[in-house]
């Protein structure tokens, strides 16, 4: 077997050297992350979250920097070439030092005034890969001469089955970038997507996650957000209207209702006073006036307990104004039943019974004449025939 010539030796112990380097400005990473997270960011200190985005380009400048010293240069890398390498990394990490410095000031800016960053963190992260990826090429072909029509090719076969194999993982990036650009909700926005509704509490590149009433976290991926009608109780503003229907007996006058209502939501002080409770008059039906109570709240995490609190004002105000609230249909019926039990009924001959109960299913009177039930049994069929009875 041959021996290994001393210029295939030196490349090998060069190429190691370069691993060493490598691997010893990875723990200094660590190490330096440990110190910011302990000592500062913990404490809530400003620098150390900037430092934290500084961290790595730092590190791994330093030890370019080291590596380029004359007489280290001269002992542990002696071949022009592998200098020629250290140039190229040199340029390449003050370059990615730059941008990210630049990247901590914007972001530093918009953390201080408690503003939020105008780019999602999908995107943003995406902008800075591509100056990376960028840089990196201009390196290659600038300073090493090396072509970069292969690396290209290879990125386009790459990207075409990437594609392909992630078609779900890209649509809900692609979705996701969408609602950021259209500014569909932010974080901390009260939103409902279909049936679920819930606080957004963060978003990503492949999912939004929201917080409903009963502390639940619910996953939804951005696609689906992207198909579904998102109705956002924080936009504009923070105030959302809430409606409650009521119904009053015709022996109430409305103008008496419509001042009860309006007083039992301004009673409550979370109700806003700006812009001012409204009630209407919204259909005469058969067993009374219906009516309509729209407030407006700021605090719609408390969307249901105000609702509560108004609607129980009501019923107060109603007994205080001798308004009557009438009762289901099915209620009164029961309570004319019963009432029939309790003084012995209409005595009926047996022989007549049964052909009295197959009359009164048929008949029109223990029926619905309208809406969604029209025609459906109002009482069951055993309440009948104890009427019947």
């Amino acid at each position: 077997m041959n021996n290994l010539s001393s210029p295939q030796v030196a490349v090998y112990l060069e190429i190691f050297l370069l691993f060493l380097a490598f691997v010893t400005a990875l723990i200094l990473y660590f190490l330096v992350r440990i110190v910011v997270l302990k000592s500062l960011i913990s404490r809530g200190k400003y620098a150390g979250t900037f430092l934290f985005r500084l961290n790595l380009p730092i590190v791994f400048l330093l030890v370019t920097l080291v590596l380029k010293i004359k007489s280290i240069r001269d002992a542990l890398f002696p071949s022009q070439k592998f200098n020629l390498y250290l140039d190229a990394a040199l340029i390449f990490f003050f370059v990615f030092f730059l941008v990210r410095l630049i990247d901590a000031f914007l972001q530093g800016w918009y953390t201080k005034r408690s503003l939020s960053f105008p780019l999602p963190r999908v995107l943003h992260g995406l902008i800075l890969a591509v100056i990376y990826l960028f840089i990196l090429f201009i390196i290659l072909n600038g300073i090493l001469g090396i072509s970069i029509t292969p690396f290209l090719a290879t990125s386009a076969l790459l990207t075409m089955i990437l594609g392909l194999a992630f078609q779900g993982v890209l649509s809900n990036i692609l979705s996701g970038m969408s609602l950021h650009f259209t500014k569909s909700f932010n974080k901390g926005d009260w939103i409902q997507v279909g049936s679920n509704e819930g606080v957004v509490i963060d978003t990503n590149w492949r999912e939004t996650r929201i917080k409903d009433r009963y502390s639940n976290i619910i996953v939804i991926p951005n696609n689906t957000i992207a198909s579904e009608k998102i109705t956002n109780f924080s936009y504009p503003d923070n105030k959302s209207a809430l409606t409650i229907p009521v119904k009053a007996s015709y022996s109430a006058p409305p103008s008496a209702v419509l001042e009860a209502l309006y007083e039992a939501a301004a009673s409550v002080p979370e109700v806003l006073s700006s812009p001012k409770p409204e009630a209407y008059v919204l259909s005469y039906d058969d067993f009374g006036i219906s009516y309509l109570l729209k407030f407006w709240i700021t605090d719609f995490d408390r969307k249901h307990p105000i609702k509560g609190e108004v609607g129980k004002l009501i019923w107060y105000k109603f007994k205080r104004r001798n308004i009557e609230i009438p009762v289901p249909l099915s209620d009164k019926l029961g309570t004319v039943l019963k009432s029939f039990k309790e003084k012995g009924g209409v005595p009926v001959f047996d022989e007549d019974k049964e052909r009295n109960f197959e009359d009164l299913i048929k008949s029109t009177f223990f029926r619905y004449k309208s809406g969604n039930r029209d025609g459906e049994l109002i009482v069951t069929e055993d309440e009948i025939r104890e009427f019947d009875s």
